[in-house]
């Protein structure tokens, strides 16, 4: 884990919160990213497409969730003199992986709601 925790060996609620708090900055600037690319290269205006495209964003974050995340475990494991970049690289997926599956039941309906608004809300401002 990012906080310095071997996975499965620590079950400290603290380097849980440390894990969440590194992991925030990643996941909402890249959940933006996608957002305005995905709006701005495909402007869907009706109701179930926002929600087809809220839903897809949601998973395109996970998804390149991984770069941001890869560099971060990089970046933090400099202290303790560095880690391979394919520790990193896996350490990264596994994370992503292990955080999507935990938390998909809330992320997709979230987006795929953003989405809706988002959709109705540039319909009816046109």
């Amino acid at each position: 884990m990012l906080a310095g925790a071997t996975v499965g060996v620590q079950s400290d609620g603290a380097v849980y919160a440390a894990d969440a708090a590194l992991a925030l900055p990643v996941v909402v600037s890249t959940a933006f990213v996608v957002g305005v690319v995905g709006w701005r290269a495909y402007p869907w205006r009706t109701s179930a497409t926002g929600m087809g495209a809220g839903g897809l964003g949601a998973v395109a974050t996970s998804l390149l969730a991984l770069f941001p995340g890869s560099a971060l475990v990089l970046v933090a494991s400099v202290p303790s003199g560095g880690v391979d970049p394919v520790v990193a690289v896996l350490t990264a997926v596994f994370v992503v992986c292990f955080a999507f599956v935990f938390t998909f039941w809330v992320r997709l309906p979230v987006g795929c709601l953003g989405g809706l608004l988002y959709a109705n809300a540039v319909d009816s401002a046109d």
